[in-house]
């Protein structure tokens, strides 16, 4: 969000400023946060866990396409090249990294960034010349929701930011509030299904997290294409606006600081 709102400052001393605020913000909560853990003498039980978090082998519990490859990887491996069939009707659980590279498939993970990447540099190159608010969180809420679909360490909580973020953006852009509410559920389901109670779901003998992940999926291109096509429709809308604004009626369409006033 606050590159976002970087890309539509014209002034360097604004972005420092907006870089330098946001990072403080950042500062000020990470400190407020973990003020407890720390007082509580757990400060390298949690950086711990982080890192160990971070070093894993193993593909997160998110509902994304991380999940329906090491799922039908599992398959692959545990049945000698089971079939469909086999990946429709097994359990989905966490795999480690080593079962795709049997495979010969790259780092996961480096894919999974590199997907993530692709993602998150179109939306600020779509909204570079954005200054709306209601945008700049919907840019916000897209990088999440790219992050918990292409990442492969990412887990079902790591969805959950973004729906604050759509909740700001669906109150100045109404287009967002079906996405919002798509969001929330895989958001809610995920974390129900792997940190609920444990319980196995399936739906026609299908494992009921395949059928999240694959719908979240579509959930996030759809998610791009509104907040393409809301972005497009801002900028012609404010370059009418700035043509409007710029017409003389004998002079015809004139830049706007060629005009005395």
């Amino acid at each position: 969000v606050a590159i976002g709102n970087c890309c539509r400052r014209s002034d360097r001393s604004q972005r420092v400023a907006v870089l330098l605020a946001a990072v403080g913000a950042a500062v000020a909560v990470v400190t407020i946060v973990t003020a407890p853990v720390v007082a509580a003498g757990g400060f390298w039980r949690m950086t711990g866990a982080l890192v160990g978090l971070a070093a894993g082998d193993d593909f997160g519990s998110a509902a994304n396409i991380w999940w329906l490859v090491g799922h039908a990887g599992r398959v692959v491996h545990r049945f000698d090249g089971g079939g469909v069939f086999d990946m429709l009707v097994m359990p989905a659980s966490t795999v480690p990294f080593s079962t795709m590279k049997d495979f010969g498939l790259p780092a996961p993970e480096l894919l999974g960034l590199l997907a993530f990447a692709s993602v998150y540099l179109w939306a600020l190159w779509t909204a570079r010349r954005v200054g709306e608010t209601w945008l700049i969180a919907a840019l916000g809420g897209l990088a999440f929701h790219a992050y918990f679909s292409l990442a492969a360490q990412a887990h079902s909580h790591h969805l959950y930011p973004a729906v604050p973020l759509l909740v700001l953006a669906a109150a100045g852009r109404s287009a967002f509030t079906p996405v919002l509410f798509g969001v929330s559920g895989v958001s809610d389901l995920n974390m129900c299904f792997s940190d609920g109670p444990g319980v196995r779901l399936d739906l026609l003998w299908i494992d009921a997290t395949l059928l999240l992940a694959g719908a979240n999926l579509v959930l996030l291109a759809w998610h791009a294409a509104v907040f393409h096509r809301q972005t497009v429709h801002f900028l012609r809308h404010r370059d009418t606006e700035t043509q409007r604004r710029n017409f003389i009626p004998e002079r015809g369409l004139v830049p706007h600081d060629s005009i005395g006033y």
